[in-house]
């Protein structure tokens, strides 16, 4: 019988709050929503802020799941998972920070010390050339791409190597002479198709 009596206790410091109860903590957590992702970034965002840590709201709503799921304004993903970047947020991302998007190491290492969308997210939530119009930056080059690129910069003659090399290295959104090697086979074949 005392084991029965132990449980009931259990339960009760279980007991999931109704949604008038939950209310000042829904409130409370409103401006801070877009960190809820998981349980373990919670816990680090909310460390200075005196939130509650994220055990304490699995306890009053009854899983990390209902606590997201108490925003109804917060798109979930497959996972149920806030999505934290929208299309319109990457976009303002990109536009303060696009200078640092010159290749995805550079942009993940970036991101990772700015809390920022990593370099997947941001080609998730936007195509090839919506980026490229903000930053300048090019993740694939094809052919095509690059004969504009080369002909915009040199429309008459063609740059050596060692020319395209230096523009390459002092320019954003420019393929880089090993690239253009790469796809067309040669330096000489790339002027041969670009200019002949």
């Amino acid at each position: 019988m005392k084991k029965n009596d132990t449980n009931t206790g259990q339960e009760k410091l279980k007991k999931v709050l109704s949604k008038e109860e939950l209310q000042p903590y829904i409130e409370m957590l409103k401006p801070h929503k877009e960190f809820l992702t998981s349980a373990r970034e919670w816990n680090a965002y909310r460390k200075d802020l005196g939130l509650p840590h994220s055990q304490t709201l699995i306890g009053k709503f009854g899983s990390w799941n209902a606590v997201k799921e108490s925003f109804e304004d917060v798109e979930v993903n497959a996972r149920h998972r806030p999505i934290k970047y929208d299309k319109a947020k990457v976009k303002a991302i990109l536009k303060e920070h696009g200078e640092h998007l010159t290749s995805q190491a550079a942009w993940n290492q970036y991101a990772n010390e700015n809390k920022l969308p990593n370099y997947t997210i941001l080609f998730d939530r936007l195509t090839d050339e919506e980026i490229y119009e903000i930053t300048k930056y090019r993740r694939v080059y094809t052919k095509d791409i690059i004969s504009q690129i080369v002909k915009e910069y040199y429309p008459t003659t063609p740059p050596s190597f060692r020319e395209w090399n230096y523009l390459a290295k002092n320019e954003t959104g420019i393929p880089s002479a090993s690239l253009i090697i790469v796809r067309f086979g040669s330096w000489k074949r790339m002027i041969k198709e670009v200019y002949e």
